[in-house]
């Protein structure tokens, strides 16, 4: 046992003499494989493969979401056009309207003046009878309508 001791002094005076080789010592053991290293060289490429796929998923769902939002974006400007076009067309049938009930009182009071005058036409020759009216075209009656007035 003593010489196991005076083996380790030296040892230990020996590395305290020579720095370098007591780096060198250190290297080497950094260097040389030890029975863990296995082990822990799976674990590290089990976690950077993981770590891979996490980052390649992520980087995914990022390109989708902007997809996504894009489309999203889109829709919004369609649903707002769609809606401007909407109020236009609403607002041209008002007008439309407007002007066909405009229209057809137009209509009904040059029916009620186009009466007046033949039915004074025939009350000058005494018939007091509604004949079609040459001046209508096409929108003459198919049929003579009589009409007594009294007076």
């Amino acid at each position: 046992m003593a010489d196991s001791l005076e083996v380790f002094r030296a040892s230990e005076s020996s590395v305290a003499l020579c720095p370098t080789a007591s780096a060198q010592n250190k290297r080497n053991s950094a260097i040389a494989p030890q029975p863990s290293t296995g082990l822990s060289a799976s674990f590290r490429t089990t976690v950077t493969s993981a770590i891979s796929t996490v980052t390649e998923n992520v980087s995914r769902m990022q390109d989708t979401a902007r997809t996504l939002s894009s489309i999203a974006h889109e829709a919004d400007q369609q649903a707002h056009t769609v809606s401007s076009a909407s109020e236009a067309t609403a607002t041209t049938m008002r007008t439309m309207a407007g002007a066909s009930d405009q229209l057809d009182v137009s209509i009904r009071e040059i029916n009620g003046q186009a009466v007046q005058a033949a039915w004074r036409g025939s009350a000058r020759d005494g018939t007091h009878s509604l004949e079609p009216i040459s001046w209508l075209g096409n929108c003459q009656p198919e049929s003579t309508a009589s009409v007594t007035w009294s007076n």
